[in-house]
């Protein structure tokens, strides 16, 4: 089975180091996992999910739920009975109040604050390796 998930991210990244490991996981993960970036609209969250359009929508939030690498692969898991898993990552003042309350889940990859495109890369890193994970490898320890 194929999870699709979507980024939906306020920034655009600049960074080509940045986006050369994010593509890196994202080969890694395409037989199993279909990853997609789109920019963050909240006004289409807002409508998609009044229409009862199927998905789940994760908020990346420092005041979120603390998960460790096993405990997000099992959530991801439980995630896939929607259609389609989102991700929202807000820009350098974070997520609008909107976007908070559209979110299903609120995710913390720590509680420190991190640049949108830092964000985005640990987000698809611990997808890979949720990945593994699934597929019983080791790339976790």
């Amino acid at each position: 089975m194929t999870i699709k998930v979507a980024i939906l991210s306020g920034g655009k990244s600049k960074k080509e180091a940045l986006e050369k490991h994010i593509e890196i996981y994202k080969t890694r993960m395409k037989k199993r996992l279909f990853l997609e970036e789109k920019k963050l609209v909240v006004s289409q969250i807002i409508s998609r999910k009044k229409e009862g359009k199927s998905g789940i929508y994760i908020a990346l939030d420092p005041t979120g739920q603390e998960l460790t690498s096993e405990a997000f692969a099992e959530k991801l898991i439980q995630w896939t009975t929607y259609k389609q898993i989102y991700f929202m990552i807000g820009e350098a003042e974070g997520l609008s109040k909107e976007a908070l309350m559209q979110a299903d889940f609120r995710l913390s990859l720590s509680k420190m604050v991190f640049p949108h495109q830092i964000a985005r890369l640990l987000l698809v890193e611990q997808l890979y390796r949720a990945y593994s994970l699934q597929e019983g490898k080791k790339y976790h320890k």
